[in-house]
């Protein structure tokens, strides 16, 4: 499911699917926009750069504030 969001040309549904999933939605809106700003620099055109997106997706929810501190 995450590659097929991957594929999308904008990232900001891999990240607030993320972002439910393992920060139970906590991620403020305007640092998900900044995390999909991100994303969207790398390309998607081909299945590497779809998981490349997804890691990134990853690694930056992974490493919010959000994420290490569930309330």
């Amino acid at each position: 499911p995450l590659l097929a969001l991957a594929s999308e040309a904008g990232s900001q549904k891999l990240i607030e699917e993320i972002n439910l999933v393992l920060a139970a939605g906590q991620i403020p809106d305007g640092r998900v926009a900044q995390m999909a700003a991100a994303v969207d620099t790398i390309p998607n055109k081909d299945a590497g750069g779809q998981r490349n997106r997804v890691q990134a997706a990853l690694t930056l929810v992974i490493a919010s504030p959000e994420y290490v501190v569930q309330k």
